[in-house]
């Protein structure tokens, strides 16, 4: 067999798998209170009710891990265009491919009515398809000001629904957000956390790694504008935690999720330079495998964990006690179930990380 070599930064399949599992982690804890709806129409027993309080906290307090994918969707669009050259040919064909798989995923786990909801695959192929011309057809600084530029309308109406009449329209849902809450992953605001990844992983590959080391410093200033302005966290709708709230933040929470990127990528570069047992560590844990796998992993746990979870809360029970066991049991199987399947699709590649980590 011939065995194809695949190039990548540690530090952020390692973010991109600590993304994902809270993600799996959250959707099990809230299919599982609700029965297998994301909206809660009645409580259940009063002490099961703390497993949907523990939901909402790790919503609200941890939601800055889960809500930097797009960030790190676009260091993994920069990565994969700084080492393979696809033509945008490829691009399209890859976008073509994510939005499909969104599509499809909608119909196997909420049912063929909610195919065409708007969702992060979705979302991530329409930013790759914004971003290419820029990436190969503009220098560092002229695509550096437009990805800005791009950002600032985003940031501008990103706690906000312009354009009333228009609200109904898909390309609304795509573009500015569902009020209702149906639809999720809007450009705006997430497609300028999805530029700053794009910079972000310039400075890091493109020897500009002293300037990437600087970055903790305005990071920290856009976290404190964000904590000074009670933004820094979401505001949860405990009956509905999918809802607008979490998916249309203020802009001072997505500059906080910013300055939360521009501070923990590089110390963790930096850690995992320092720090060889460390990195070595990781480079075998199941983390970093659902990281080098996301989208599968994101795939094959919202289809299965939903159907899963959605039986078991059919059929059993729940205390807080059996439902912790269910948890854990669920989110094991899941999470096997894609390192198993991540493992065997990689089989045929060796996966090469740069020593350079510093």
């Amino acid at each position: 067999m011939n065995r194809q070599s695949s190039r990548r930064c540690l530090f952020f399949d390692l973010l991109k798998g600590i993304g994902i599992s809270y993600l799996v982690l959250l959707h099990l804890i809230i299919w599982l209170y609700a029965g297998g709806d994301g909206v809660v129409s009645q409580l259940r027993s009063e002490s099961f009710n703390a497993l949907w309080d523990a939901g909402v906290f790790l919503t609200n307090r941890l939601a800055f891990i889960g809500l930097l994918l797009p960030l790190l969707a676009g260091i993994t669009f920069y990565l994969s265009c700084f080492t393979k050259k696809p033509s945008f040919k490829s691009v399209a064909r890859r976008s073509l491919f994510l939005a499909s798989a969104g599509y499809l995923m909608n119909g196997m786990t909420w049912g063929w009515t909610n195919l065409l909801s708007w969702d992060v695959l979705q979302f991530v192929a329409l930013a790759t398809l914004i971003s290419y011309p820029l990436l190969k057809y503009l220098s560092f600084p002229a695509r550096a000001v437009l990805l800005l530029l791009l950002s600032l309308p985003c940031l501008y109406f990103s706690g906000s629904f312009p354009f009333a009449s228009l609200r109904d329209a898909y390309w609304y849902f795509a573009v500015f957000g569902d009020i209702r809450g149906s639809h999720y992953w809007p450009l705006c605001p997430w497609f300028s956390l999805f530029a700053l990844g794009i910079l972000m992983g310039e400075l890091y590959l493109r020897h500009r790694k002293s300037v990437f080391n600087l970055l903790p410093a305005p990071g920290i200033m856009l976290m404190l504008a964000a904590a000074r302005q009670n933004a820094f966290f979401p505001a949860i709708q405990k009956e509905n935690i999918w809802g607008a709230s979490v998916f249309k933040p203020s802009p001072f929470m997505v500059l906080g999720l910013m300055g939360t990127a521009l501070t923990v990528l590089p110390l963790l570069a930096w850690i995992l330079g320092k720090i060889p047992r460390l990195r070595s560590l990781l480079a075998r844990s199941f983390v970093l495998t659902l990281g080098q796998g996301i989208l599968w992993t994101y795939l094959v746990s919202t289809v299965a964990g939903f159907h899963i979870t959605k039986f078991i809360a059919g059929r059993v029970t729940m205390t807080l006690f059996s439902s912790a066991v269910w948890l854990l049991l669920i989110y094991s199987l899941v999470i096997a179930l894609c390192c198993y399947l991540i493992r065997y699709l990689h089989a045929d590649k060796t996966i090469i990380y740069s020593e350079d980590t510093a």
